[in-house]
């Protein structure tokens, strides 16, 4: 779809996949180029890292009190979107491993895909992809656009060239995190759509043995995992920039920059969101050995359809970070401290109450 086509090259502008699928056939020339490109993103977001680090050091101890807090806020802005996307990147194909990293993460994703069209569930896959791929287009020009505008209000100091050359690396920043959103939640959302295809198989009866069920389950988690393990790390890069942003939209709205609050409102939401999605798959899972025993296979299927409940409880499919299994209750625990801690500093900062 067209859809996915477009996320597939958004993916590889922002070196989040090799431009060509890293198999036998490939020639050498193009890893190369591969690596290369990757290689440049990296030192472009570490020099921009690098240089908002410096803005954000001089704002504090060669301005005016003023200038200071508009300069610092922008600074704090491009430092916390230039790690993200570092670690993005490093996660997505490292730096001494890249050919490895790059291979895992492009066979888990024909992998999802194969699975996705074994069980009929593509055609809805792509659909919902085309729904992020319409958020990713709203969120990234609006957060893009509202940074220049208050670029241009609050760097007055600066030129012109340190603020275009600023705002390209902020542009490429902001695309990276929000194309690593784009990439967890479409195959988080993809690893959905099978457990909940696997669920309505077994209440509408399409299927032949219990072995069989089993057998499926297990090729569904060991999907679940190496999907895991390969965004484990992207997950933690989207959701500890969401958790700055709070504090970010307190500062411009004390600023009076209306429009930079509300496009961060909107990357914080996206950014956010991402990580319910990835949860929401954990619940599912979660809920599935309930499911199995109100189903009513008959007396003579019980006792395996038990086993079956049993197999899927201790299994313990699911998105993890590590050794954490990433739950919807634990993102929401994870909010309610963002949210306090935000409520807590804001209070000190701006005098809220």
């Amino acid at each position: 779809s067209r859809a996915d086509a477009f996320a597939t090259i958004a993916l590889k502008a922002c070196s989040l996949l090799p431009w060509w699928a890293p198999v036998d056939t490939r020639p050498r020339w193009a890893g190369l180029a591969s690596r290369a490109y990757h290689i440049a993103m990296l030192l472009l977001n570490f020099v921009f890292l690098g240089f908002a680090t410096y803005r954000l050091i001089e704002s504090r101890l060669f301005h005016d009190e003023e200038t200071s807090e508009s300069e610092g806020v922008l600074s704090v802005m491009h430092v916390a979107v230039a790690s993200g996307s570092l670690l993005v990147l490093c996660s997505c194909g490292g730096i001494w491993d890249y050919g490895e990293r790059t291979s895992k993460l492009c066979e888990t994703i024909a992998s999802l895909k194969a699975c996705c069209q074994m069980n009929g569930v593509r055609e809805s896959w792509g659909q919902m992809t085309a729904l992020y791929v319409l958020l990713f287009l709203i969120v990234l020009p609006s957060e893009v656009a509202a940074h220049f505008s208050a670029t241009v209000s609050h760097s007055c100091d600066a030129s012109a060239t340190i603020c275009y050359l600023s705002l390209i690396g902020f542009a490429a920043a902001v695309a990276n995190l929000l194309c690593a959103a784009l990439l967890v939640a479409h195959l988080a959302t993809g690893l959905s759509l099978i457990v909940d295809k696997f669920a309505i198989q077994l209440y509408i009866g399409e299927w032949c043995d219990v072995q069989d069920l089993k057998a499926s389950w297990r090729a569904i988690c060991g999907c679940m995992r190496n999907t895991s393990r390969i965004l484990q790390w992207c997950i933690a890069a989207v959701a500890s920039t969401a958790m700055l942003m709070p504090l970010l939209v307190l500062y411009d709205v004390q600023l009076n920059m209306v429009w930079s609050a509300t496009a961060k409102v909107a990357l914080m939401l996206g950014l956010a969101g991402v990580c319910f999605v990835a949860a929401r798959t954990t619940s599912t899972c979660m809920r599935l050995p309930s499911f199995v025993m109100l189903l009513d296979p008959g007396p003579e299927m019980e006792q395996e359809f038990l086993d079956l409940a049993l197999f899927v409880h201790f299994i313990e499919a699911g998105f993890y970070f590590y050794d954490t299994r990433v739950t919807v209750s634990l993102a929401m625990k994870f909010m309610y401290v963002v949210m306090a801690i935000t409520f807590a500093l804001g209070s000190k900062l701006f005098g809220l109450i």
